[in-house]
């Protein structure tokens, strides 16, 4: 062990920082979007259009995601709830498909759970 606290210390990782960096931007935009939009269709009285709401804000949340861990995954997912909320907002008024908005953003956010699960438990196996 040095004297010197700068030798010991080890060498920044440039691509976790850059990483980690786009994920607060991400979720901080996302979650004032979110935010945002749950404010405005409170004070208009409109608050069971927020699943459908929330739908779209998440689905173009996945986008940037799928660059940062280089997985389509996240652009298919994202693509996928963003239009289906959309087409629920802007195709129909019955609140049982706006519904169903909220009931696949669970489903894909339960699916991709599952999926990252296994592969950081994966992940972690190989390395000791």
């Amino acid at each position: 062990m040095s004297l010197n606290p700068m030798i010991d210390e080890p060498t920044p990782d440039l691509h976790g920082l850059r990483r980690r960096k786009m994920l607060a931007a991400v979720y901080i935009i996302g979650g004032v979007a979110a935010a945002t939009a749950f404010c405005i269709l409170a004070v208009l009285h409109l608050l069971p259009y927020f699943p459908a709401a929330f739908g779209i804000i998440l689905g173009l949340h996945l986008l940037p995601l799928a660059g940062v861990f280089h997985s389509s995954i996240f652009r298919t997912f994202g693509w996928a709830i963003a239009l289906w909320s959309a087409g629920c907002l802007l195709l129909t008024a019955h609140l049982v498909l706006m519904s169903s908005a909220g009931l696949l953003v669970l489903a894909t956010l339960f699916a991709l759970t599952l999926r990252f699960s296994g592969r950081s438990t994966a992940s972690a196996n190989t390395a000791s």
